[in-house]
């Protein structure tokens, strides 16, 4: 019995194998490689913080400056799980191909970005589901590939610490002109403050939407050096109507030698925000950094970053919450500023571990007391990670 059982599991796999189709010896390497299975990868990040002026960690991305108005009773100290991203990627067939990144955080499980892509249309690409936005600089890169531990604030302050995450749809287009000039343009779902404090595009009946514009110039400048120019805009309407706008512009300058990873590369990175209601300016912002490289392995960068309000207009996490679980904020007045220093160590493309040292204020408030933090990060990456953007 058991012999003849053995014996139709023989002819089963050899039938199955005979009646799979070929696979051609000139098909793309992805379709060959994700035929059978999707490519996943798990990055992990593990934080570790000591500051003398805070009394509990509020980090999260997602809210508008991580704790830097939380004060007590210093100092704090902590680790963590920052975060666990687990990517999962496949061509689906000739025209399209499927993406997923579910993060795992303290506060539970999420899909940050579900959505399609496009593969055969000519110099055009349409992504549709839930996925993060071609905003700014940083809007659509990922929390473990932000070039430093915290957010950006004038990020935080207008559009969200990671960026625009929607649900729509967006198309680029790589235009024939003599340089390299990329242009997209999409509509989303409305998402309230309950999302992210800094930005309501609610929108006051169900068929608004919210739109982003974004122009990407891209130029040589001759041996390894580049230069990259980039606008952005978003729009939606608020909860009673009005118009919510967020603009900004990006300049970076890059000298990355592709072959000679032992150089002294660096990368010369600005960007400015700006957050308006109707005809009313409420937030600006904008940083300027510097990251260079020692060696292989070593990197060192510093930040320097400030954003202007209206008195009264923004909102800051208090690190508690209400009787429903959500978090509570408390308004904020005057500018705020920060410096940050870093040291990296990155001895592959599947480990780096970052210190930053960070101090920052606010003017204007009546609160003078500073917001002095050092910081740790463990980032690591197993599986196939896709590639990330130059």
């Amino acid at each position: 019995m058991r012999l003849r059982f053995r014996a139709l599991l023989f002819l089963g796999a050899v039938g199955s194998a005979l009646s799979a189709p070929a696979l051609r010896a000139d098909a793309p390497p992805s379709l060959q490689s994700n035929l059978m299975n999707p490519l996943i990868s798990l990055n992990a990040l593990f934080l570790g913080e000591a500051s003398p002026d805070r009394a509990k960690s509020t980090y999260n991305p997602d809210i508008l400056s991580p704790g830097l108005f939380t004060k007590g009773p210093g100092p704090h100290y902590s680790l963590q799980l920052q975060e666990a991203e687990l990517s999962v990627q496949s061509v689906v067939d000739s025209n399209f191909k499927l993406n997923a990144n579910l993060t795992f955080a303290n506060d539970g499980v999420s899909p940050e970005e579900v959505f399609a892509t496009t593969t055969s249309l000519p110099e055009v690409q349409v992504k549709v589901g839930k996925f993060k936005s071609n905003f700014g600089k940083l809007g659509n890169i990922h929390l473990h590939m932000f070039p430093f531990i915290l957010p950006v604030l004038a990020y935080e302050n207008t559009i969200g610490g990671e960026g625009f995450n929607g649900q729509g749809a967006e198309a680029s287009w790589m235009t024939p002109l003599p340089w390299f000039l990329e242009l997209t343009g999409g509509g989303f779902t409305g998402k309230n403050s309950a999302d992210s404090p800094a930005l309501d595009i609610s929108g006051a009946r169900r068929d608004d939407f919210a739109y982003v514009a974004h122009a990407k110039n891209f130029f040589d400048l001759g041996g390894d050096a580049t230069l990259e120019l980039g606008a952005s805009a978003l729009s939606g309407h608020t909860n009673v109507g009005e118009t919510q706008r967020v603009t900004g512009f990006d300049l970076t300058l890059k000298d990355s030698p592709p072959q000679n990873v032992s150089g002294h590369n660096w990368i010369f990175q600005n960007e400015w925000l700006q957050k308006a209601t109707g005809t009313v300016k409420q937030q600006e912002g904008w940083y300027s950094s510097l990251q260079y490289r020692l060696g292989f392995a070593w990197w060192v960068g510093a930040r320097t970053e400030r954003t202007f309000r209206i008195p009264g207009d923004a909102y800051s996490a208090t690190g508690t919450v209400d009787s429903g679980g959500n978090a509570l904020y408390s308004q904020v007045n005057g500018d705020e500023r920060r410096h940050t220093l870093e040291l990296a160590w990155a001895p592959g493309e599947f480990t780096e571990i970052r210190l930053d040292a960070s101090y920052g204020d606010v003017r204007g408030n009546g609160d003078t007391t500073p917001d002095r933090r050092i910081l740790f990060q463990f980032n690591h990456t197993i599986g196939t990670h896709p590639a990330h953007n130059f």
